[in-house]
């Protein structure tokens, strides 16, 4: 099960992840996968940037599965191919990634 879904206007889902520190972050990826597995069209593995930095990044390289990192600043980055990219702060990056999704979904905190 994943803590939030995003549902885009032509139906595509994404499972989102999001993982502490203290979290178990191999166990958030294996959900990131059974999530792909069970028809989600991308999966997001959320975590602290220090914490996703420290990851091998071969898990996120393949198709559908992406990883955020969220710094002490609250500024996103995304892991890429190409490397680490900062997408700006948290507030207009979630307000940015969310443009034309029809519903958030999620589980409560």
């Amino acid at each position: 099960m994943v803590d939030g879904v995003a549902v885009g206007p032509d139906g595509e889902r994404i499972a989102i992840e999001v993982k502490s520190p203290r979290d178990d972050v191999i166990r958030g990826i294996g959900q990131c996968y059974e999530a792909v597995c069970a028809g989600y069209t991308r999966a997001v593995l959320v975590t602290t940037l220090r914490v996703a930095r420290k990851l091998r990044k071969l898990a996120f390289q393949r198709r559908g599965i992406r990883l955020i990192g969220v710094d002490a600043k609250a500024r996103v980055h995304r892991y890429d191919a190409d490397g680490w990219r900062l997408l700006g702060w948290i507030v207009d990056a979630v307000v940015n990634s969310l443009e034309g999704f029809s519903s958030l979904q999620g589980r409560g905190v």
